[in-house]
């Protein structure tokens, strides 16, 4: 099918993550469901609203190591300071314990449950998670529910610790709550279920195999376990002119795919649904946690190796053509974990540069195409929005890092981290032309630039959150080009690669290797003393087990 990547199973990176990343455990394919449950039954429309005939069963919880965590960094005079109540912020970002609901057919007897699992956990800093399926029940009554069992929390926000999810009819049951325990944040996890008995709703609760949940999340066999080669994530806040035109754009593409939107509003429900058709899908509620804790929820959450993330405000092209050229790209060059789509920098040398579509002066045209003549080149990093990456590198990365903001709050700087990461991790970040319409719907007057205050609090972010990589990078990052990328005067610009950081020479070095010298960049050649020895091996590695673009 056109755009969708090809069907094998993506290849395993050869470069190690992190010493200290633990190695993936095996796992053992999931069984695929039967013909016969293909379509999920139609739940009971009345539930027992009395809570004495609810009847709760607490198994003993199971508890893991988590996924592997991003880099931390302490900062003297943090401006970042998140207030969160009387509890830690890692209270909320990192629960103890998650409860996962399936099978409820009313808001009340939800209510019940929260409370009974609300007892259970009193102790200071005990903060439960709750995922709720919501099956058929409204959304506004669910989330009053929720309101009434959990309160508001420190933000006046109802799912401060929950989420509530709604799905397409062509979602297996036994599929979505897979993927809502692979959503689930806490350490230890308990499965909920409801189901009828003689006019009585028996909630009943099982220790959950939440060993096999995090191989899962971390290193599944994509093969035997997830059906679809590539997964959609929107990050979505209340941007109503742009639902029909992002959603129809996907389902008019007709790929063998998920789109899982992580709404951190809790509006346009029916809209998205709608507008998705029998597009696979998965509606994420929360309470406006923002894009850093969305992307990383929802990336566990997926059921594809190839993820893309979107923004809200980027409109679909056409045709994916891009999911073509990304695939291909993969395959041929194992390193590679992310492709950004929107404009990318080299920040020292001769390939200095802002990059990606033209803009005037601000942004110039990638100046590299691949072996089929497609803009790509390697960069030290790129600008959210959209990502392509590889799951398996980003969750055993450590995904983004959360406290590069407080909950709600806008992560600027978070997307240029992770690809400077990358390299530092040995990967690869590379660039592309993925002919999105982006900040559609004048996007970059409202948002986070909606008011000076809100301007203000961004501008501070950014500001901190650059603090935060040049000292997590110190000496392997360096800005050689603070006056501007695209510069000629600056002085970055006449330093060799031999003097200029990683960062910048592990990308200028990789496009040297891999393709000839195209329009106006100056790319060193070959056999120069500043080719970066590391990148020599691994091309004269790749070229011997055939795996080189070929052009030189």
């Amino acid at each position: 099918m056109r755009g969708a990547p090809p069907p094998l199973r993506p290849p395993v990176p050869t470069a190690k993550a992190s010493s200290s990343s633990p190695r993936p455990a095996a796992t053992t394919p999931t069984p695929r469901p039967t013909a016969a449950a293909n379509v999920r039954s139609a739940a009971p429309k009345k539930a027992a609203k009395d809570s004495s005939r609810v009847e709760s069963i607490f198994d003993q919880l199971e508890s893991v190591a988590p996924l592997p965590a991003p880099p931390s960094v302490r900062l003297p005079n943090d401006k970042l300071v998140c207030a969160c109540g009387d509890n830690s912020c890692e209270t909320y970002d990192s629960p103890k314990t998650s409860y996962v609901l399936t099978g409820f057919d009313s808001p009340e007897s939800v209510q019940v449950t929260l409370e009974k699992i609300t007892e259970r956990h009193g102790s200071p800093g005990d903060l439960p998670e709750a995922i709720i399926a919501g099956e058929d029940m409204d959304l506004d009554e669910l989330q009053a529910a929720v309101r009434r069992a959990f309160g508001v929390g420190y933000r006046g926000e109802a799912l401060e610790r929950a989420s509530l999810i709604y799905s397409s009819q062509n979602i297996l049951a036994e599929e979505l709550k897979s993927a809502m325990m692979r959503l689930a944040a806490g350490t230890d996890i308990q499965l909920v279920s409801a189901t009828k008995d003689t006019g009585h709703e028996l909630i009943r609760s099982e220790a959950s195999p939440r060993t096999a949940a995090l191989e899962m999340a971390q290193h599944p066999d994509y093969e035997a376990e997830f059906p679809f080669k590539v997964s959609f994530i929107i990050q979505y806040f209340n941007r109503t002119g742009l639902v029909r035109a992002i959603s129809s754009a996907i389902a008019d593409w007709g790929l063998d795919a998920e789109v899982l939107i992580h709404d951190d509003s809790r509006s346009e429900h029916r809209e998205w649904r709608e507008g998705l058709g029998a597009t696979r899908h998965i509606l994420v509620h929360s309470g406006n946690l923002h894009e850093i804790r969305g992307y990383n929820r929802l990336v566990r959450m997926a059921s594809a190796e190839y993820i893309v993330l979107l923004q809200d405000d980027d409109i679909p092209p056409p045709v994916p053509q891009f999911l073509d050229q990304g695939a291909e790209l993969f395959q041929t060059l194992p390193r590679l974990a992310l492709i950004g789509g929107m404009t990318g920098q080299i920040q020292g040398g001769p390939n200095s540069g802002r990059f990606g579509k033209p803009r005037g002066n601000h942004v110039k045209m990638i100046p590299i195409k691949d072996a089929k003549g497609r803009p790509f080149m390697f960069v030290s990093w790129v600008n959210m929005g959209p990502f392509l990456l590889r799951r398996s590198v980003f969750l055993h990365a450590g995904a983004f890092i959360p406290s590069f903001s407080c909950r709600g709050d806008p992560g600027i700087g978070f997307d240029y981290e992770y690809g400077i990461r990358l390299w530092k991790l040995g990967f690869q970040t590379g660039l592309t032309m993925m002919n999105f319409k982006m900040h559609a719907g004048g996007s970059r007057s409202g948002g986070t630039r909606s008011s000076s205050g809100r301007k203000q609090r961004r501008d501070m972010i950014e500001a901190r959150n650059t603090r935060a990589i040049n000292t997590i990078y110190k000496g392997f990052y360096i800005n050689h080009t603070p006056e501007g990328a695209n510069k000629p005067t600056s002085k970055g610009y006449r330093l060799p690669l031999r003097q200029i950081c990683p960062a910048a020479r592990l990308p200028s070095s990789a496009n040297a290797q891999r393709w000839p010298r195209v329009g106006d960049m100056k790319l060193p050649t070959r056999n120069t003393q500043d080719a970066d020895p590391g990148l020599e091996r691994l091309d004269e590695t790749e070229a011997s087990n055939g795996t080189g673009m070929g052009t030189r």
